[in-house]
Protein backbone atom coordinates (compact mmCIF):
# COMPACT_ATOMS: atom_id res chain seq x y z
CA UNK A 1 0.00 0.00 0.00
CA UNK A 2 1.36 3.23 -0.83
CA UNK A 3 0.72 6.43 1.23
CA UNK A 4 1.85 9.87 1.07
CA UNK A 5 2.02 13.49 -0.42
CA UNK A 6 3.92 15.10 -2.77
CA UNK A 7 4.68 18.63 -2.69
CA UNK A 8 7.07 20.41 -5.27
CA UNK A 9 9.67 22.20 -3.34
CA UNK A 10 10.97 24.06 -6.58
CA UNK A 11 13.90 22.04 -7.07
CA UNK A 12 13.17 18.78 -6.50
CA UNK A 13 9.79 17.33 -5.46
CA UNK A 14 9.62 16.12 -1.48
CA UNK A 15 7.42 13.04 -1.06
CA UNK A 16 5.96 13.15 2.52
CA UNK A 17 5.08 9.90 4.33
CA UNK A 18 3.96 8.80 7.89
CA UNK A 19 7.22 8.37 9.33
CA UNK A 20 9.32 11.31 7.09
CA UNK A 21 10.27 12.46 3.76
CA UNK A 22 12.03 11.83 1.12
CA UNK A 23 12.91 13.25 -2.28
CA UNK A 24 11.30 12.43 -5.63
CA UNK A 25 15.12 12.16 -6.99
CA UNK A 26 16.14 10.03 -3.67
CA UNK A 27 13.45 7.47 -4.67
CA UNK A 28 14.11 7.70 -8.64
CA UNK A 29 18.20 6.73 -7.76
CA UNK A 30 17.17 4.05 -5.49
CA UNK A 31 14.17 2.74 -8.60
CA UNK A 32 17.30 2.73 -11.28
CA UNK A 33 19.95 1.40 -9.04
CA UNK A 34 19.86 -2.44 -9.23
CA UNK A 35 20.82 -4.89 -7.39
CA UNK A 36 18.31 -7.46 -5.93
CA UNK A 37 14.43 -7.07 -5.84
CA UNK A 38 10.87 -8.60 -4.99
CA UNK A 39 8.35 -8.98 -7.71
CA UNK A 40 5.06 -7.84 -6.96
CA UNK A 41 1.61 -9.15 -9.21
CA UNK A 42 -1.56 -7.40 -9.32
CA UNK A 43 -4.70 -7.84 -11.69
CA UNK A 44 -6.74 -4.74 -12.46
CA UNK A 45 -9.47 -3.95 -14.21
CA UNK A 46 -6.92 -0.42 -16.16
CA UNK A 47 -3.33 -0.03 -16.33
CA UNK A 48 -1.72 0.89 -12.98
CA UNK A 49 -1.36 4.95 -12.46
CA UNK A 50 1.44 7.20 -10.76
CA UNK A 51 0.09 8.14 -7.04
CA UNK A 52 -2.89 5.99 -6.73
CA UNK A 53 -3.29 3.72 -3.95
CA UNK A 54 -2.01 -0.13 -5.37
CA UNK A 55 -2.00 -3.85 -2.92
CA UNK A 56 -0.04 -6.08 -4.68
CA UNK A 57 0.75 -9.65 -4.12
CA UNK A 58 4.03 -10.78 -3.33
CA UNK A 59 5.46 -14.66 -2.83
CA UNK A 60 5.74 -17.47 -4.05
CA UNK A 61 1.98 -17.77 -4.96
CA UNK A 62 1.70 -14.11 -6.08
CA UNK A 63 -0.21 -14.68 -9.69
CA UNK A 64 -2.43 -17.32 -8.33
CA UNK A 65 -3.63 -14.97 -5.46
CA UNK A 66 -4.00 -12.29 -8.23
CA UNK A 67 -6.08 -14.17 -10.32
CA UNK A 68 -8.09 -15.52 -7.66
CA UNK A 69 -8.55 -11.98 -6.45
CA UNK A 70 -10.28 -10.37 -9.47
CA UNK A 71 -12.32 -12.27 -12.34
CA UNK A 72 -11.88 -9.92 -14.52
CA UNK A 73 -8.75 -7.63 -15.75
CA UNK A 74 -4.90 -7.78 -16.70
CA UNK A 75 -2.08 -9.04 -14.19
CA UNK A 76 0.52 -6.75 -13.99
CA UNK A 77 3.93 -7.81 -12.58
CA UNK A 78 7.29 -5.60 -11.67
CA UNK A 79 10.64 -6.00 -10.57
CA UNK A 80 10.98 -3.63 -7.90
CA UNK A 81 14.30 -3.14 -5.81
CA UNK A 82 14.52 -4.32 -2.70
CA UNK A 83 16.99 -1.10 -1.54
CA UNK A 84 13.90 1.03 -3.03
CA UNK A 85 11.31 -1.18 -0.98
CA UNK A 86 13.26 -0.29 2.32
CA UNK A 87 13.66 3.27 1.47
CA UNK A 88 9.55 3.56 0.93
CA UNK A 89 9.00 1.97 4.10
CA UNK A 90 11.01 3.78 6.51
CA UNK A 91 8.97 7.06 5.33
CA UNK A 92 6.10 5.30 5.72
CA UNK A 93 5.09 5.56 2.08
CA UNK A 94 4.81 1.69 1.69
CA UNK A 95 3.16 -0.46 4.53
CA UNK A 96 4.10 -4.22 3.89
CA UNK A 97 1.56 -6.78 5.30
Amino acid sequence: MLLGEAVDSGRSEIITGLFGSVTGETLESFASGGGPSMQVVRKLASAPESGNTLSVWVGEVDAALANAARTEGQVYTANIPTALVAKMESVGLLSAR
